[in-house]
């Protein structure tokens, strides 16, 4: 079994399904995501939303990063909301925990 999966509402994520890298915002019960080790994938069985302070943008060369086994984008997508991330200031962020 995997470890739930957090990351903002505009942090992309691919999914199966899909055939795309797509914002976190948008996946639903049921997608599937890819396993960065094999190709495989797992099914979305559950979606919480939670706030969490702080901010955790890591960059790699190829632009993709593993993050709990599942695979996910460096980059994001600036939805109109609210809830932006702020990077100056006092970073509070509107969270989707996927759990799978």
């Amino acid at each position: 079994k995997h470890r739930p999966l957090e990351l903002s509402k505009d942090h992309m994520i691919y999914v199966q399904n899909k055939e795309a890298f797509v914002p976190a915002s948008t996946v639903t019960v049921g997608d599937n995501l890819l396993l960065a080790s094999n190709n495989n994938n797992v099914k979305v069985t559950k979606i919480d939303k939670v706030t969490r302070k702080g901010v955790f943008a890591p960059f790699t060369e190829s632009g993709t990063i593993s993050v709990n086994g599942i695979m996910a984008s460096n980059y994001i997508t600036m939805q109109d909301d609210h809830n932006k991330l702020t990077v100056a200031g006092v970073p509070i962020v509107s969270m989707q925990r996927i759990a799978h």
